[in-house]
């Protein structure tokens, strides 16, 4: 769901009060108020899971470029591997 999808859902303005009055009670809003609210919290999830797996291999690629840059810097210029 699309943070437009979600706006549009709220109806949200700058301020709560002038529409939190605005939807009247219904048994079938209150329904898909519930069941968008999971739907975004189960987003947010997979987001937070994503986001520390993708922080996981950003730490090891930049513990692994340190390490190449060690190593490619102390071996010298005559140092080269051939194969």
């Amino acid at each position: 769901m699309s943070t437009n999808e979600i706006l549009e859902i709220l109806k949200c303005h700058d301020e709560y009060d002038s529409y939190a009055d605005s939807d009247g009670y219904c048994e079938e809003m209150l329904e898909t108020y519930e069941e968008k609210r999971k739907e975004i919290i189960q987003q947010i999830q997979t987001l937070t899971s994503v986001q520390h797996r993708l922080d996981q291999r950003i730490k090891q690629m930049r513990v692994r470029q340190s390490l190449m840059s060690t190593v490619s810097g102390s071996a010298g210029p005559t140092s080269k591997s051939t194969f």
